[in-house]
């Protein structure tokens, strides 16, 4: 897996942007980021404390079929999972609600074809090939936390860290998700310098994304009149993890994500997704946990980190005064600005 990353690393950077990176990372070396030196054996113990309990790995298996799969992930009310092939004796794949959902889903009817509900995980597994669901990182518990933020910069939303006590061979290890790192920052943000104090302009989190529709750096919506499989189709074509609710002004009013299918089961899906929008949230708010969070350019780093870990949030959507949509932040996006380098600036040729 390390020579993968080292693959995408070359892949993404010119000489120029490499010289770019260079400086970046020795601008950032000079100021006293919080998680460069902390191995993952203390960041679990802290994040036990937090939690007043040992984290229990919950994970799917290849055989598996995908109601079963379905069911695991709604019945413990959790939007992904690691899956483990007894063959191999490894974790895979990372299994979501939205990779179930787009198996299920059928587009010329619009409908979920729930014959395919008694087939094997293993068949649609080959689905998930290229995408970030295929790549399983597991870290050593003596490996740092700043190697975790390396892999979400490049897209990834959690790693396994070993379980050096286990057997060989067995499903085993802790999760470490985006969320768990941004509760530590948020706690420990005095300590990170003079970064949390800039702006969302200044840090340029909003630039390009001005243009609705489908492309780098476009901004991914429905329209308040649609229905809600059109967001879906769309969730699972552009592999976006989540679509802002407009009108037709494009003035903001809510979110679609893959947190609105917390809980959810096969047969509420069919009823749900000819819904619009806005009907289909009202319904799903309270049993899905929905949330929003809004904010403005000239919200601070700090500002937006606060507010992310306190409503327990995976974006921030980005608004003018007139309540029009101008970008979204997503918890990569924040935890990209912590990391040893920004490769997001590299994708968007902003170096």
């Amino acid at each position: 897996k390390k020579q993968t990353k080292k693959q995408i690393k070359i892949t993404i950077m010119s000489e120029q942007q490499q010289t770019a990176m260079e400086r970046q990372m020795k601008r950032k070396s000079s100021k006293s980021f919080v998680l460069d030196q902390l191995n993952l054996q203390s960041f679990l113990k802290w994040l036990w404390e937090g939690k007043n309990t040992k984290q229990t790995l919950l994970y799917a298996k290849t055989t598996f079929t995908l109601h079963e799969a379905f069911e695991m992930l709604s019945t413990n009310r959790v939007l992904s999972v690691p899956v483990w092939d007894e063959e191999e004796g490894m974790f895979v794949a990372f299994l979501s609600l939205i990779d179930v959902l787009r198996f299920l889903y059928d587009q010329p009817t619009k409908k979920i074809n729930l014959s395919l509900s008694s087939s094997p995980l293993s068949q649609f597994l080959p689905q998930l090939a290229n995408e970030e669901g295929a790549t399983v990182e597991k870290l050593a518990q003596s490996d740092r936390v700043s190697e975790v933020m390396e892999w979400f910069t490049l897209g990834l939303h959690r790693v396994l860290v070993d379980d050096s006590t286990a057997p060989r061979r067995t499903p085993s290890g802790f999760l470490i998700s985006q969320s768990d790192v941004m509760k530590f920052l948020n706690q420990h943000s005095q300590q990170s310098g003079d970064i949390v104090s800039q702006t969302l302009e200044q840090l340029r989190l909003v630039e390009n994304d001005t243009s609705p529709g489908i492309g780098p750096g476009a901004l991914r919506t429905i329209r308040s009149d649609q229905q809600v499989c059109e967001g879906f189709e769309l969730l699972f074509s552009d592999r976006t993890s989540a679509l802002g609710v407009v009108d037709s002004d494009f003035k903001f009013i809510d979110e679609i994500s893959a947190t609105d299918l917390r809980g959810i089961n096969e047969t509420e899906l069919e009823t749900y997704l000819a819904l619009p929008p806005v009907t289909f949230l009202e319904k799903r708010k309270e049993a899905s946990g929905h949330v929003v969070c809004t904010c403005t350019r000239s919200a601070t780093l700090l500002e937006v980190l606060s507010q992310l870990v306190e409503k327990r949030a995976h974006r921030i959507w980005v608004v003018n005064q007139e309540s029009k949509l101008e970008g979204v932040v997503t918890l990569t996006d924040v935890i990209c600005k912590f990391a040893p380098f920004d490769y997001k600036l590299l994708r968007s040729n902003k170096v």
